[in-house]
């Protein structure tokens, strides 16, 4: 469907989704739009967040490239976005796997594919360590995969099947 310029994706309770750059927005019964989360960076950057589905399940699934996680992922009262794995997301993150991150630990790093529910809540962190992950879909089974890129062209050089929790290795672990 399409709200305003942009197409966006619907959910089942008919609320759209749609990053107007970033932060990631959020339409509701036509009212909106209204912020969902904050500090992605990476704003008109070809790395930054990029495709956002809704999975046969109703979860919203969205990813950013390498540029899109150089800060602190929060919602938009200003809290840090924790995953299902008690992970913040960003690079100034201070807890990692619940715990808070030791001097020189990298936790999360790159880019990364997401899911959540439509209200934002039950945040998990699929994939990381992409570099430039576009566009991502998730098949019949729930399987997610996406493509990325490591070429100036923008184009897709690899479909990366997500594995859950998986390391991606564009730079080393």
């Amino acid at each position: 469907k399409r709200s305003g310029y942009l197409n966006v994706p619907w959910s089942r309770d008919d609320s759209a989704w749609g990053a107007i750059r970033v932060p990631i927005h959020v339409v509701r019964g036509g009212e909106g739009p209204t912020v969902l989360f904050t500090g992605f960076t990476g704003e008109n950057h070809d790395h930054g967040v990029h495709s956002g589905v809704f999975g046969p399940d109703g979860r919203y699934y969205f990813n950013s490239g390498n540029e899109g996680t150089h800060a602190l992922v929060t919602t938009a009262d200003g809290k840090p976005v924790v995953d299902s794995l008690g992970s913040e997301i960003g690079s100034k993150a201070k807890q990692y796997r619940g715990k808070e991150k030791a001097k020189g630990e990298l936790g999360y790093t790159d880019g990364m594919a997401f899911r959540c529910d439509p209200d934002g809540k039950n945040f998990e962190t699929l994939g990381y360590n992409f570099r430039n992950n576009y566009e991502l879909t998730v098949d019949s089974f729930g399987t997610v995969w996406q493509s990325d890129n490591d070429d100036d062209g923008n184009q897709g050089v690899r479909i990366n099947y997500v594995m859950e929790g998986g390391n991606f290795g564009f730079k080393n672990p």
